[in-house]
């Protein structure tokens, strides 16, 4: 949804002055201001990122996929995959199919500084699949 900037600029000091008085869902949807920008669609990872990153801290998971993400690919900041494994690997311990997934592809495949291993990699597999990952579910042959 575009706004025009001094609109989007009046949220986002809103947001500020909530994320102050230590409002998580306002750190959260801080970054998510950040990463939309004013027209919308702007995928503005950098600015979003240390939002995100604030909200998780403070208790809400529910941006540490994106978190992972953007750290697995290097989107808005150095490419770290040793923290990426760490923001997929708390939401995986909540049971989050999609990171429970990703995990399971990375011992799959040796990726985000796992080894290979197979035994792990079904088991978070399998995970995911249970909690209805379609890829997860292709892979366990359900």
């Amino acid at each position: 949804m575009a706004m025009e900037q001094k609109e989007f600029e009046e949220l986002a000091i809103n947001l500020k002055e909530r994320m102050r008085a230590g409002d998580v869902e306002a750190m959260r949807l801080l970054g998510d201001l950040y990463y939309q920008g004013p027209s919308g669609d702007d995928k503005n990872v950098r600015d979003a990122l240390p939002y995100w990153q604030r909200a998780v801290d403070n208790g809400d998971f529910s941006v540490a996929n994106k978190v992972a993400v953007a750290y697995n690919n290097g989107w808005g900041c150095t490419k770290n995959e040793k923290e990426a494994y760490r923001y997929f690997k708390m939401n995986a311990d909540r049971g989050d199919r999609d990171a429970l997934y990703m995990l399971g592809d990375a011992y799959e495949y040796g990726k985000m500084g796992c080894p290979e291993d197979e035994l792990t990699a079904i088991k978070y597999l399998e995970q995911a699949a249970v909690k209805g990952h379609a890829e997860a579910m292709w892979h366990a042959g359900l």
